[in-house]
Parts: structure tokens; C-alpha cells; sequence
């Protein structure tokens, strides 16, 4: 992947400061940039190579999402039923392209690529960072620190 630009650069700005978050966000940033270079492949295995990077970014947005739901309702962040449509909808829409993709009705793997990192991007800057704020604004309540330790089994990353 040296030779291919990466859709994600991972850095600071994307940073949210819940280390659990973070490390899935790098992970899904990561798959998406693999994604990306398999979009640049011109052999002929680039088309399975495309399906299992998109296989890997699809698992690991999974994942995410059940990780960011589960801190939501142990939480019990206030906008958590407009921050699970944004996810549904989501998948929804990568369900979409994917039947499309097996219709062969689907817009070019550079273009899911984009999709991709453009809404996970922007709800990284948009939803996670309200999300985010939420938890750091809670983080120095006492209680809100027991409900993390009793739950940590529920929420960590699995090795």
C-alpha cells in the first residue's frame, strides 16, 4: 500500500479521546485504506482481493457500531436513538450497494471507497465527537466510572 495515497490519513484530528473508540476507528480507517488498495489492483484475483477488504471493513464497522451501543445505553447518552438510525441507515445503504455490486448495477469500487470514508468521516467529526463529549463531560463522575468497571467485560475490544 506504500504506492497507493491513502483515502484516511489516521491522526489527531480524528482522535476522540475514548481510547476504546479510537482503536476501532484506526482499525476501521485502516480497512477502508486496504480498501483502497485493492480498488488499484489490476490483476485478476483484484475483484476477490476488493470482496474481502470490503468483507473486513463491513466486520469491522459491525464491531463499532456494537461497541458504540452498548457504551450508549450503559451511559445512557440522551441521543442515542438518532446516533443507532444513523448506524442503521447506514448499514442499510452498504446493504444496498452490495446487492447492487452482485447485480453488477453498482457504482465503481472507487466510489463505494468514497462513500465509505466520506460518511465515516463525517460522523466521526459529527456524531462520535457529541458521543465523545458526552462521555468526557461524565468521565470525573464517580458513578459513571463504576458503570464503565461493571460493564467493561460488555464494551472492551476483543485481542
Amino acid at each position: 500500500m506504500d504506492t497507493v495515497q491513502k483515502t484516511i490519513v489516521w491522526g489527531n484530528h480524528l482522535v476522540l479521546g475514548l481510547p476504546i473508540l479510537d482503536k476501532q476507528h484506526e482499525h476501521i480507517v485502516n480497512a477502508i485504506n486496504d480498501l483502497n488498495s485493492a480498488c488499484m489492483e489490476s490483476d485478476k484475483t483484484a475483484n476477490e482481493h476488493f470482496k474481502n477488504a470490503a468483507g473486513i471493513v463491513v466486520a469491522h464497522i459491525h464491531h463499532h457500531f456494537n461497541t458504540e451501543e452498548k457504551l450508549m445505553d450503559v451511559l445512557r447518552f440522551q441521543d442515542s436513538i438518532n446516533h443507532k438510525r444513523e448506524h442503521d441507515d447506514f448499514l442499510s445503504e452498504l446493504i444496498e450497494q452490495s446487492k447492487m455490486h452482485k447485480l453488477g448495477k453498482r457504482a465503481s469500487q472507487q466510489t463505494f471507497v468514497r462513500f465509505l470514508a466520506d460518511w465515516f468521516l463525517s460522523h466521526i467529526a459529527v456524531s462520535d465527537r457529541v458521543f465523545a463529549d458526552y462521555i468526557l463531560d461524565m468521565k470525573t463522575n464517580d458513578q459513571i466510572r463504576q458503570t464503565l468497571k461493571a460493564n467493561q467485560e460488555n464494551i472492551r475490544i476483543p485481542a
